[in-house]
């Protein structure tokens, strides 16, 4: 078995996201099932700007480059091929007609979220017209495109997978078909770090992670520095990721907010932070942040939307916090019982349910190398 991993990123891709993370996590996975996995990474067609505007209207927007398909269909042919793991959201018209062209290609289609109900829930947000940033009709085609393309991927696909039931129940309500299987999210089991100085000089830490251009971080933060920060006098709340110093105006707003960008080992922050916040109110998928999280025995203070997909009890976890209200009573309580940093539960649930070392045999048998036994569920 040979498999063809399609991606819109560059393996060599170094910038922090869930999406990458996720992204390398399946391609380490099959890399664990089968000797020859080749990460092939995708181009966008270069075109005019007439052409481009067609294709928002139409419902295209994003389309697979000729070279792209020409070195696609030379590697099915000639080298042999016969999987393609589609790991990106667009450009499912070329997968229509692969699929089509080699019908004994067997195609894999992941869903890292539901684009579609994702965008739906920012257009609701957006203004309806705006000179500058975006604005409901741009999304509108966004969202009308990324509908055509799931729509097509669901139809094409030999199998899809999803990260968790809420996803798979929501491809079926948009597409008319459930997950074949569930892969939650999840990351290596490695060894944990031995803490040592507190890397803030400061106390009472409160930290989030994720890369900042992406507007539900950006939403969460704004909210957190907004809403619950000046209820909290004593605490200090860190910013980590990528792009966070772009916002500097819009989120450091008191001497207790602190923006540290991107780090490259994120070991020490975890291990200094009393705790984590996911104030994340818009969004799809599951959120990597908080498996990220758990692998460091952290408290996780969260919303509903930050916990969608985890199986936890979440007054253990820490806490589920969906007002500003809550995450201020629920916060100044932990400080105020003096509750150590690390997190047994956190780091328990993590190692049983949320390590990669135990999905390998659910892509063992998405890739029909074990006895089929229908839908597998993580969480049955």
């Amino acid at each position: 078995m040979k498999v063809i991993f399609l991606s819109a990123f560059s393996i060599e891709r170094t910038e922090a996201s869930g999406a990458i993370e996720g992204s390398k996590k399946l391609f380490n996975l099959l890399n664990a099932c089968v000797d020859d996995v080749l990460w092939y990474t995708i181009q966008p067609d270069n075109v005019s700007l007439l052409v481009r505007l067609w294709r928002m209207i139409n419902g295209t927007t994003f389309c697979i480059s000729k070279q792209n398909k020409k070195e696609i269909e030379q590697l099915l042919i000639n080298e042999n091929y016969d999987v393609i793991f589609y790991d990106y959201a667009y450009g499912s018209n070329y997968i229509k007609y692969l699929k089509k062209k080699f019908p004994n290609v067997k195609i894999l289609k992941f869903f890292h979220d539901v684009n579609a109900y994702r965008l739906k829930s920012i257009i609701k947000t957006k203004k309806l017209f705006s000179i500058k940033g975006e604005n409901k009709i741009k999304f509108y085609f966004y969202y009308k495109g990324i509908k055509k393309s799931e729509k097509n991927a669901v139809k094409y696909s030999d199998k899809v997978l999803c990260l968790s039931n809420r996803d798979s129940d929501l491809v079926k309500k948009y597409y008319g078909r459930s997950a074949d299987n569930i892969f939650p999210v999840s990351f290596e089991n490695k060894k944990m770090p031995i803490p040592k100085t507190n890397i803030f000089n400061v106390k009472n830490n409160i930290l989030f992670v994720g890369l900042m251009s992406y507007e539900p971080n950006f939403e969460a933060c704004r909210f957190f520095v907004q809403k619950v920060m000046p209820n909290l006098p004593n605490c200090n709340f860190h910013i980590v990721g990528s792009k966070s110093f772009d916002y500097v105006n819009e989120l450091k707003l008191a001497d207790n907010i602190h923006i540290h960008g991107r780090v490259e080992c994120l070991d020490e922050y975890y291990l200094s932070a009393d705790m984590v916040v996911a104030p994340i109110f818009s969004g799809g998928g599951m959120k990597v942040k908080v498996c990220e999280a758990m692998s460091y025995g952290k408290y996780i203070f969260g919303t509903n939307e930050a916990f969608a997909g985890y199986d936890v009890a979440y007054d253990k976890l820490g806490g589920l916090c969906n007002t500003a209200d809550e995450f201020v009573t629920k916060i100044q309580m932990f400080f105020d019982k003096n509750i150590p940093r690390f997190n047994a539960y956190a780091r328990k649930m993590f190692e049983q349910r949320y390590t990669n070392e135990s999905q390998i045999s659910i892509m063992k048998n998405v890739l029909g190398l074990e006895e089929k036994h229908g839908c597998i569920n993580y969480y049955s």
